[in-house]
């Protein structure tokens, strides 16, 4: 493989695009940072990241990172045929999870099944003080058998007289719960999606450190679940395929279950055309941080909105189902700043990057000429400063 360029822009998860708009970079931190390092290929090449109509796609060469705060670095974990993905702390701080796709050579890849590896991903953690790494999952294939003949013991080409998914089982999300207990989303099952415009179908899980006491907590996920994340409250959120019927395929909505799989309500709703809501995450304040975007050729993700994670005594939990009659959110279009209203918007629901925009096409331009970019947020720790900032939104404004 060619020596990577990694040109002092790489590609990283969390929020440095969002902080640095807003103007901390006086802020210092005292601690580590894990993120994601990926190859990028210049101004004028797309580069390819799990999303939700691709979560089992990225490019090869994703290294796991970690930032000192001297800005010294050290490789995690170094991939060159394989890649990381969804890196998420231990609560005691001493191990990171995330996962490994093994393989994402283009020659490893089915091209007639949505270019899905053969060799899948599994979830792994490693150990900060020690480098330890321990493997969680291995790839385990759970079909129901009485639908079908299914060989378990191998999911990409069994022989003759059996069905094949054609790749492997892709082990994605990690999320650390207490008691020792893991939450991940896994196509392990063998489902295809509702409609076609994501795959595989992945569900929610919870089990062991150690792989055992294996709980299905979400069978009602039958188009597909991504990335959950658990909330101060023991829930946990995460992103829902809401294609059902004849709505629009690319919807996806935020929702949240209780790790034993009680308690299943919306959080975001899925009631725009094409918007996805995804990559949710927590602030220290309690408000919920979530993205939406726009699928697919998205060049750059999208914008961050805000909700508090409760709402008072005897408040509805969401607005009107008429768009006129719910709250105004702020938004940058390419032609300037404007609003957009939603259908069934959660209460105190708000912009958190009123300057860009999370549709189809580029970030609008700032005052200074240049394009404002789009944001990501997964998991991260953020700084004090920045909270003053997320605390100083938590209150919406005055409908417009």
């Amino acid at each position: 493989m060619a020596k990577r360029d990694w040109s002092k822009r790489m590609v990283a998860a969390g929020l440095w695009l969002l902080f640095s708009t807003i103007d901390i970079a006086a802020a210092a931190v005292d601690y580590d940072i894990v993120y994601v390092r990926q190859v990028r290929f210049g101004d004028e090449t797309n580069t390819t990241w799990p999303e939700i109509f691709h979560p089992g796609l990225i490019d090869p060469g994703a290294d796991l990172m970690l930032l000192h705060p001297d800005g010294s670095e050290e490789v995690l974990v170094d991939c060159t045929d394989c890649s990381v993905t969804d890196p998420v702390m231990s609560f005691d701080a001493q191990w990171v999870y995330y996962s490994l796709f093994h393989n994402m050579q283009p020659d490893q890849l089915n091209h007639q099944r949505g270019y899905l590896p053969y060799a899948g991903a599994d979830i792994f953690r490693l150990n900060l003080n020690t480098r330890e790494i321990e493997q969680l999952t291995f790839g385990e294939f759970t079909p129901n058998t009485g639908g079908g003949p299914w060989d378990e013991s191998n999911p990409v080409n069994p022989g003759g007289g059996f069905n094949r998914l054609g790749y492997g089982i892709l082990n994605l999300g990690p999320m650390p719960l207490p008691g020792n207990r893991l939450a991940f989303t896994s196509n392990r099952n063998g489902f295809i999606p509702t409609k076609p415009f994501t795959n595989p179908a992945m569900q929610l899980f919870t089990m062991d450190l150690d792989g055992e006491n294996l709980d299905f907590i979400a069978p009602m996920n039958i188009g597909s679940a991504l990335h959950p994340t658990i909330l101060k409250d023991g829930r946990l959120i995460f992103s829902s395929y809401e294609s059902q019927g004849l709505r629009d395929r690319r919807l996806w909505g935020l929702w949240s279950i209780l790790p034993d799989g009680r308690d299943w309500k919306p959080v975001v709703s899925s009631m725009s055309a094409p918007e996805a809501f995804h990559f949710a995450t927590q602030t220290s304040n309690g408000n919920i941080v979530v993205e939406a975007y726009y699928n697919l050729n998205n060049n750059g993700f999208g914008a961050l909105y805000g909700l508090p994670s409760s709402v008072p005594e005897g408040t509805p939990r969401f607005h009107s189902p008429f768009p006129a009659e719910n709250p105004s959110i702020d938004i940058t279009y390419r032609t300037g700043p404007g609003i957009f209203r939603i259908p069934f918007t959660p209460w105190g629901y708000h912009a958190i990057t009123p300057m860009t925009h999370h549709i189809d096409y580029a970030a609008p331009v700032g005052d200074d000429g240049e394009r404002v970019g789009k944001f990501m947020s997964r998991k991260v720790r953020l700084t004090e400063v920045a909270m003053s900032y997320f605390e100083s939104m938590s209150v919406p404004s005055k409908s417009k």
